[in-house]
């Protein structure tokens, strides 16, 4: 398969090995692979990418056009004792097939800033963790020249990061825009790489209650 080959050297060429992959055994439409780069002592965190959103071209508004974001793959870095196959923890896999999916499903597109909640209201991606929204951000762990694949005669593919929000982030975001939050990220030095435990991005008042959950 030649995107999976492109994408395998891309990422080894830049973190290490691809030592798996998880395979798309039940798809809904489009096959969505997952690549997996284990941990290595230069990039101590598991490193997750999807492989198959890039087959086909996003919806873009022809004003937006200009900005890139035709072909793209989505990513996520986990710390490197994250278990992948248990039930509580397999959210950020589900997370980034279906988030993959929905270009398609809905003629839309994703691009850097996007924010996607899971559900309306947004509630909690499984009962181990209080993130439930995803904001979609530049790879920030690694150089600019791992955010896109180039591929002979063919479309560049770039990499879109997923960064998972509290209840109050997503309040805030939707509040403000996406803007609103990057102080707070810069703050706490957030990145693509999960931290189940970081403190909120959002500053609150000391004599108002914080009712993140």
């Amino acid at each position: 398969m030649e995107l999976e080959a492109a994408m395998t050297a891309h990422l080894e060429r830049h973190l290490g090995a691809v030592t798996s992959v998880l395979r798309d055994m039940r798809p809904v439409g489009r096959r969505l692979d997952v690549l997996v780069v284990a941990p290595t002592p230069e990039h101590p965190y598991q490193t997750l990418v999807t492989c198959g959103m890039s087959a086909v071209e996003q919806h873009i508004p022809p004003p937006q056009r200009e900005h890139g974001f035709g072909f793209v793959e989505l990513m996520l870095m986990l710390p490197p004792d994250w278990s992948l196959t248990a039930a509580s923890t397999a959210w950020p896999i589900e997370q980034l097939r279906l988030l993959a999916r929905l270009p398609q499903q809905r003629h839309t597109w994703l691009g850097y800033w996007h924010g996607i909640p899971h559900g309306e209201p947004p509630t909690p991606y499984s009962a181990s963790t209080d993130f439930c929204a995803m904001a979609v951000l530049p790879p920030i762990v690694l150089d600019d020249e791992f955010r896109t694949i180039h591929r002979d005669a063919r479309p560049s593919i770039e990499l879109l990061a997923l960064v998972p929000l509290y209840a109050d982030e997503w309040a805030a975001k939707l509040r403000g825009g996406m803007d609103t939050l990057l102080p707070g990220f810069e703050r706490i030095g957030l990145t693509e790489l999960l931290d189940p435990h970081r403190p909120s991005a959002v500053v609150h008042h000391p004599d108002r209650l914080d009712t993140r959950g």
